[in-house]
């Protein structure tokens, strides 16, 4: 759905759509960083051409990768 909806692009349109793929919930990002769409084609087609237990070692190491990056909670998001 994502790669359809920015196929005539060169740049992802809305980076969100692509976060959101591996980052669930809430979170700030950098909107100055654009990401090319021939970039994730292309890594979209890697990852479909793998085993299943290759990709899971790439999306492992995807989340390994996220998981050292510095984050906070908001506590004024927190509903009590």
């Amino acid at each position: 759905d994502l790669l359809r909806k920015n196929s005539l692009e060169t740049f992802i349109q809305g980076n969100e759509a692509l976060i959101n793929v591996f980052v669930p919930g809430g979170y700030n990002y950098n909107t100055a960083q654009d990401i090319e769409v021939e970039t994730v084609k292309d890594f979209y087609k890697f990852l479909i051409n793998l085993s299943d237990m290759k990709k899971k070692v790439v999306i492992d190491n995807i989340y390994t990768k996220l998981n050292t990056i510095n984050y906070k909670i908001d506590d004024d998001n927190i509903p009590f």
